[in-house]
């Protein structure tokens, strides 16, 4: 597997090549980091499948894990989805998120721009600190 960095919105995105599947694998918890804003995003995608668990979701058989380069150079299990998972990822959780109010966009009325990105808004942060159930 070869690993890729893409740069998403000023942010770092990992990649990776699998050769023999002909795939690209793509990190959620770097999505998830530059959708939330979080300085934590291994940490709040950890609470997030916690607590949609506990509310008796599932999270997908889609999602797996792979060893990815880390910012202090080691390789550590990071849940990935390859890129054709990529509609199911937004539409499992990018659509419903819209729409339950948790995120926003950045171009609201343009959801196909360039330079889209979402934020989490006031209702979410307050559900993610617990002041909110």
């Amino acid at each position: 597997m070869h690993l890729i960095n893409k740069i998403f919105n000023n942010e770092t995105i990992r990649t990776v090549w699998d050769k023999e599947k002909e795939k690209y694998y793509i990190s959620i918890v770097d999505l998830v980091g530059v959708l939330s804003e979080s300085d934590r995003p291994r940490k709040y995608w950890s609470d997030l499948k916690n607590k949609l668990k506990q509310e008796g979701n599932e999270v997908s058989e889609k999602i797996g894990q792979l060893k990815l380069k880390s910012q202090d150079g080691k390789y550590r299990l990071t849940d990935v989805c390859d890129i054709k998972d990529l509609k199911y990822f937004r539409e499992s959780y990018i659509t419903p998120a819209l729409e339950e109010g948790l995120i926003e966009r950045l171009y609201p009325n343009q959801p196909k721009h360039p330079k889209q990105q979402y934020r989490l808004t006031k209702m979410a942060k307050e559900w993610l600190t617990g002041k909110v159930k």
